[in-house]
């Protein structure tokens, strides 16, 4: 017991340096993504938005060129400003619409929405006023749950899959030769 006794009192510093340390450590993390959470992705079709109000603005017979040049100038200029206020607050990275597959909430409507109402505010006329648009409560405004992100903002890798490489044996430029083991382009073994 002697032995035991002398054993614990010689580990007990260092047993307690190590407890501390990774209570310090977790803290330290909890901080660091408190702090820094990881980004988060959103799609916004912003070309067809643009196109859109192109067409709106064609469609315009009893607006004058002037009239369309500053109805343009100000729809770029919202356009751009609600489009970098939506990666603000929703502390994430724009993706263009048509890049994206899929695993990125669009909130294309959400942007036409407000810039509808930004231009409103002008006495502009968008494309798409906000009196007909009819979109639920935005994402940014929805409760977050457990602290975590917005759930339409999700973990955007969530069900992906990876590509499976075809299963014939001949090469082929993306997936290379086939794997070691497996039949050779010749019919043989390797």
């Amino acid at each position: 017991m002697k032995i035991l006794a002398s054993v614990w009192a010689s580990l007990k510093p260092m047993a307690s340096g190590l407890a501390f340390g990774l209570v310090g450590g977790l803290l330290a993390l909890l901080v660091a993504r408190l702090a820094f959470p990881p980004p988060t992705f959103i799609a916004l079709d912003l070309a067809g938005v643009v196109k859109e109000q192109a067409q709106s603005l064609v469609a315009h017979q009893d607006m004058d060129d002037a009239g369309k040049a500053q109805a343009s100038a100000t729809f770029a200029k919202q356009l751009d400003v609600q489009s970098r206020a939506m990666a603000a607050d929703y502390h994430a990275i724009v993706l263009a619409a048509p890049a994206v597959v899929g695993g990125v909430p669009d909130l294309t409507p959400e942007l036409r929405q407000r810039v509808a109402v930004a231009m409103a505010t002008q006495g502009i006329t968008a494309a798409t006023p906000p009196s007909i648009m009819k979109l639920a409560t935005p994402v940014a405004a929805q409760p977050v749950q457990s602290g975590a992100a917005a759930p339409a903002l999700a973990n955007p890798m969530q069900g992906a899959t990876l590509p499976v490489p075809p299963s014939s044996t001949t090469p082929n430029a993306f997936w290379g030769t086939p794997a070691v083991g497996s039949a050779s382009p010749q019919g043989g073994q390797p």
